[in-house]
């Protein structure tokens, strides 16, 4: 959950979702040191659950992909400077809500 200023003052207006990417297609998977995990596969009926879960709490969905670069290597990430190569994708997804969104 992101907070604008800390869960005590301000509660969390996105649900986030964080994927890793790579910048070749197809490249497969890093070395799970740097951070890749086995996860439950992303697909509609997930995503159904979540919007109705997010709409229940009045929370928009942020999906947040992570581009790893291709020349990463686990020795790279012994810093924080590592974060400055990777680069942030982010995709807000909006619920439709009729009361709200009829014109």
């Amino acid at each position: 959950m992101i907070y604008k200023q800390g869960p005590v003052f301000y509660h969390s207006d996105f649900s986030v979702i964080v994927f890793t990417s790579y910048e070749t297609p197809g490249r497969g998977e890093v070395p799970h040191e740097i951070g890749s995990s086995p996860h439950t596969p992303f697909n509609w009926q997930l995503l159904s659950n979540l919007n109705r879960v997010s709409g229940q709490v009045v929370k928009d969905i942020l999906l947040l992909y992570v581009i790893v670069p291709d020349n990463i290597t686990l020795a790279d990430c012994a810093t924080p400077d590592v974060l400055k190569r990777f680069t942030i994708r982010e995709m807000p997804l909006r619920r439709w809500i009729p009361e709200r969104d009829r014109t």
